[in-house]
């Protein structure tokens, strides 16, 4: 059984970070394939949202990006 990430909430904090479903694969060490899965709200397991926490983690907000992303 896996875990949803509200794809909605992970597609604004890539926007927020200037980053592409790439850009996350490759600082999360995980497959496009994986990210895709997350981003279009399929399951993915708990050690994918984990690794997916740390590299958002790393990767700090745009200043002033909030104000821009809807």
């Amino acid at each position: 059984m896996g875990t949803l990430i509200r794809a909605d909430w992970l597609r604004r904090a890539l926007a927020l970070r200037g980053m592409t479903g790439e850009d996350l694969a490759r600082e999360s060490r995980l497959t496009p394939s994986t990210i895709s899965h997350a981003l279009n709200g399929r399951d993915v397991s708990n050690r994918t949202v984990s690794a997916i926490a740390r590299a958002l983690a790393r990767v700090q907000p745009i200043p002033g990006a909030e104000d821009l992303v809807a």
